[in-house]
């Protein structure tokens, strides 16, 4: 476990989450009280979607702690060393620059323009500070990207004032995405499940 960790998720998404897994017990449980064989289809589509539910909304998050961000995504997770941070933006998503490459967080997508609305179009002090500059939209508190990119810009700079990040040498670290298989591999059988219980039913 990484030092003095602050993990960040999607509100809204945590929220589908939990109305995808209802909605999936409430077809399984009339699919098994009906006793029509002809509805086996909904048995692996209700596995289905408390499975994309997990690992599509509910899993991915960003994570932050003193050695660096952690963006956990669907299919795979980057780990992103402070030394290695150049910036951090919001513009389309919570992405984070690295020389020569950019890694976005699935978790932490720019707000709609109702969510932008909502969080407020005035630009708090925090945010201001956290961002260098007027913040956009997607900076505010209460957006997904807003409350992960401030996590982010806080613990930064408060590291570089405490002269812990090496500068100078970003460079010469390689970030990698880590790939993980068993999210799709999941979704594939359970989708082939679902396919056959519409055939053979």
């Amino acid at each position: 476990m990484k030092s003095n960790e602050t993990t960040v998720h999607s509100r809204f998404n945590r929220i589908v989450t939990v109305i995808l897994w209802v909605l999936s017990v409430v077809l399984v449980v009339i699919a098994a009280s009906s006793g029509d064989s002809r509805l086996t289809w909904v048995y692996p589509t209700g596995l289905f979607l408390v499975a994309y539910a997990y690992f599509a909304l509910w899993r991915p998050n960003v994570t932050v702690s003193d050695e660096g961000v952690l963006i956990q995504n669907v299919t795979h997770h980057i780990f992103v060393p402070w030394v290695a941070l150049i910036l951090v933006d919001t513009k389309h998503a919570l992405t984070l620059y690295t020389p020569g490459k950019k890694f976005a967080a699935w978790s932490a997508p720019a707000p709609g323009l109702v969510t932008a609305y909502t969080a407020g179009r005035r630009a708090a002090n925090r945010e201001t500070r956290a961002a260098g500059e007027r913040p956009r939209h997607a900076d505010l508190i209460g957006t997904d990207s807003g409350d992960a990119a401030i996590v982010i810009r806080e613990r930064w700079e408060k590291l570089k004032n405490a002269n812990q990040i090496a500068i100078g040498e970003a460079g010469e670290v390689t970030v990698r995405r880590n790939i993980e298989p068993l999210p799709l591999l999941v979704l594939t059988v359970l989708a082939a499940g679902i396919v056959a219980g519409f055939f053979f039913s």
